[in-house]
């Protein structure tokens, strides 16, 4: 059964980066990113292993609805008051993190897998994963080397230079190595398409506030990602 493949990827995962942590003295941001990068490929787990869309949909919404609403509930009974990973906002912002990549789970099977069919999971790869591991550059560099502050209205304060350009570099590869190797395509046409791609999602991700861009950058990375395709299509560009 598929949902098994599902807990079990995360149950190995989980207690994989649980007993580094204790071997090795890690940052906690670190082990963090190593939670959402758990979770943004988890993604190929619901891609490949279920047959159809919809059955894709229902684990992750029950998954991850579970999780969020279990935890909620033992947070509200003060059987869970902190978890070491968890930032100033406390085990909270945790539990609203688990929704926010539930429903931006949901949203891309849904869109991208559900209405345009199997050839849409391209772009809920590119979105995810890019995601997953562009974020985690961008904060780990930003927090660690992040020197300069980006000084502009429509950015988030905390957002560095260096951190921006870290998001931008792996998105770059990240992007590269998608469109070639799962989306079978030529390595000019990944090239392009990352040198656009990137610095989209880096514009984003600095645009976007308090934890907003597990929706927002998963989500807008595929739908732009798609939208190129169709100017392609078209012959636009």
């Amino acid at each position: 059964m598929p949902a098994i493949y599902f807990l079990l990827y995360y149950i190995i995962g989980a207690l994989t980066i649980y007993l580094i942590s204790k071997l090795i003295s890690l940052p906690r941001e670190l082990i963090r990113k190593m939670f959402h990068i758990l979770a943004s490929f988890s993604i190929f787990i619901l891609l490949e292993v279920y047959l159809s869309w919809w059955n894709a949909f229902l684990t992750t919404f029950f998954f991850y609805g579970s999780v969020h609403v279990g935890s909620k509930l033992l947070i509200y009974l003060g059987k869970l008051k902190e978890i070491h990973i968890a930032r100033k906002e406390g085990s909270i912002e945790i539990s609203n993190q688990i929704a926010n990549i539930g429903i931006t789970k949901c949203i891309l099977i849904l869109v991208f897998w559900g209405i345009l069919g199997p050839q849409g999971k391209l772009y809920i790869v590119l979105g995810f994963i890019t995601w997953g591991i562009g974020d985690a550059t961008a904060a780990l560099i930003g927090k660690f080397w992040g020197i300069n502050r980006i000084k502009n209205i429509l950015f988030d304060p905390k957002k560095t230079l260096e951190g921006s350009l870290s998001m931008a570099a792996s998105s770059f590869l990240t992007l590269v190595i998608i469109f070639i190797f799962y989306g079978q395509t030529s390595i000019l046409y990944a090239v392009i398409n990352a040198f656009i791609i990137a610095p989209f999602g880096t514009i984003v991700e600095g645009m976007s506030k308090k934890g907003s861009d597990t929706i927002t950058l998963p989500v807008s990375i595929s739908a732009f990602s798609y939208i190129l395709f169709l100017f392609y299509q078209m012959g636009f560009v």
